[in-house]
């Protein structure tokens, strides 16, 4: 699957990138991590919304609940959790 659509997008990839072996996506390099696209309040952002979706997903199947936390969400314009993390997100 990763060398179909490796394929596909390989014409759409600027010639920096197809220098070298590049006639399967299994011999292409891992990219350079980049630090400056770092943004530590996103990631700690999406580490508390995965904290909630976790604890909901485990309520939800620990008391045999039939909800889905969209269904809540698309009817209020905001939800809100309750953290031990003093910093604002």
């Amino acid at each position: 699957m990763s060398e179909s659509i490796y394929m596909r997008l390989k014409p759409f990839l600027p010639p920096s990138l197809l220098e070298g072996h590049t006639e399967s996506v299994h011999f292409l390099l891992f990219p350079e991590v980049k630090e400056k696209f770092f943004d530590e309040a996103i990631q700690r952002k999406v580490r508390r919304m995965t904290t909630v979706l976790d604890l909901t997903r485990y309520l939800r199947e620990s008391r045999s609940l039939n909800f889905k936390v969209d269904q809540y969400i698309s009817r209020s314009n905001e939800v809100g959790a309750i953290t031990r993390d003093r910093r604002r997100p």
